[in-house]
């Protein structure tokens, strides 16, 4: 995307833009891309900016174009939330990123050095997901139905209050995990609703389902039966050091011997989303599938891909 002239001296900042993405199936499951470029971006990694001009500097330049380009306003990115496809893009998507390094103030946004997107906004349920950056890969989602926004596993972040109001009216803080605290309490005293720990029965739109009951660990789900959405808090995710090998969606780890089959085979999700990952927007009912009966004997893939994983984050932290 383009962003403009510069208009201010290249300074160490960081701000929050909009910018647009594609969303890729890949072999390693579903990616944000960017919408001109082959480049898809790493989760929980900085992308980092190069200049492919014939003068060789950092990027961004002043008097280049080079850098991630994020808008200031969210308008200006909407442009390049249309476009020719490949086959493999799902669907574009609209989001926050954070820039970071050196960046260079435009007439409408900003370039940065290095890159995190911070959120996935998918627009046919009408709300918004975020994930933090890090190796845990912490994943929060504002659910709209009627014009009320449920915030499901919320981990604060900028901007988090004023774009759940912006979608709607807030209707409830739901806490699926007894040990996902998160930023739970704090969110729903802002927004002046209800902070709900493991909800039971049905609330709002959502049924109810216990997928984990005992002294140290007390989980249930959300089924949402009109949109077919399934989320989690931990049982199912989608983080690296959940999956193993090509797992598009993965049982927790300490679940995998016993995986909850009895109390989610018998939904077809359309969509699920985790609190540690990116959600599954296509095909989720045979992901779920795959996942629930194959958890145990992929159970040393996943310990191998868990270690991967660690050893990718430290070496980002470090780079």
């Amino acid at each position: 995307m383009n962003t403009g002239r510069a208009v201010r001296s290249a300074s160490h900042h960081r701000v929050v833009g909009w910018r647009a993405w594609t969303v890729q199936e890949t072999r390693d499951g579903v990616r944000l891309g960017s919408v001109l470029y082959d480049t898809v971006w790493r989760p929980a990694e900085p992308g980092s900016a190069v200049c492919h001009s014939d003068q060789l500097h950092a990027a961004p330049a002043i008097d280049c174009m080079c850098g991630f380009h994020a808008a200031r306003d969210p308008v200006d990115a909407l442009t390049y939330l249309h476009g020719r496809d490949e086959p493999r893009t799902l669907c574009r998507v609209l989001g926050e990123v954070r820039l970071s390094g050196l960046v260079v103030e435009t007439e409408s946004g900003y370039r940065g050095a290095a890159a995190y997107p911070l959120r996935l906004y998918a627009n046919d349920l009408g709300g918004f997901g975020w994930i933090v950056p890090e190796f845990m890969q912490r994943c929060s989602h504002a659910l709209v139905e009627d014009g009320r926004v449920w915030v499901i596993d919320a981990v604060d972040a900028e901007g988090v209050e004023e774009r759940v109001r912006a979608a709607g009216t807030p209707a409830g803080v739901l806490q699926l995990l007894d040990r996902h605290n998160r930023d739970c309490a704090a969110l729903a005293d802002r927004l002046g609703v209800r902070h709900h720990v493991v909800p039971q029965g049905s609330i709002g739109p959502f049924a109810c389902i216990s997928v984990k009951n005992s002294r140290s660990w007390n989980e249930v789900a959300l089924w949402w039966p009109d949109r077919r959405v399934l989320v989690c808090a931990d049982v199912l995710g989608t983080a690296p050091y959940f999956r193993a090998g090509s797992e598009r969606l993965a049982v927790h780890p300490l679940l995998r011997l016993r995986p909850p089959r009895r109390e989610l085979g018998a939904l077809q999700p359309d969509v699920i989303l985790c609190g540690h990952g990116e959600g599954v927007l296509e095909d989720a009912g045979a992901a779920l599938r795959v996942a629930l009966s194959t958890s145990r004997r992929r159970l040393p893939g996943q310990a191998v891909s868990a270690v991967r994983a660690w050893r990718a984050s430290r070496a980002a932290r470090g780079s």
